[in-house]
């Protein structure tokens, strides 16, 4: 027959997996995170340099180029604070991610703390019982002299 701890075996497996499934969606949020961050990077370097561009050539442009370029300028500050709250929300959903994958992980390792000690205690049991074995062997063979 089996023990407690043999047939925890199996919830242990599971939360293992289930730890495992969670470190990889933990992975693709923050490969989402580092992406998204990338991109916000690259599109506020744009604006900086399309903004230093602009500035020096702003004294030699016509009125409706002046006003065109200002409009992308403007545009391009839109489209970063959009990234910016893209980057937030990728935040957010990463530090979900990693609060998820530490239940998990705490989980698995309090189910495998818990499955040792009733490993522990069923050996312990069991020494018990073929001592108490032994000793009773020993006091009939004893006592028969």
């Amino acid at each position: 027959m089996k023990g407690r701890a043999d047939r925890l075996h199996v919830v242990v497996d599971m939360a293992k997996q289930t730890e495992d499934e969670s470190a990889a969606r933990l992975d693709k949020k923050r490969q989402a995170l580092n992406d998204e961050q990338q991109r916000f990077g690259d599109l506020k370097e744009y604006y900086a340099e399309y903004d230093v561009s602009f500035k020096k050539a702003s004294n030699v442009m016509r009125a409706e180029d002046f006003a065109a370029k200002r409009n992308f300028l403007h545009q391009l500050a839109l489209s970063c604070e959009l990234q910016g709250s893209q980057v937030e929300l990728m935040q957010q959903e990463f530090d979900a991610a990693i609060n998820e994958w530490r239940l998990c992980h705490l989980k698995y390792e309090r189910l495998q703390g818990y499955v040792a000690q009733l490993e522990k205690e069923e050996l312990a049991r069991i020494d018990k019982q073929e001592q108490k074995s032994v000793d009773e062997w020993v006091s009939q063979v004893y006592f028969r002299k």
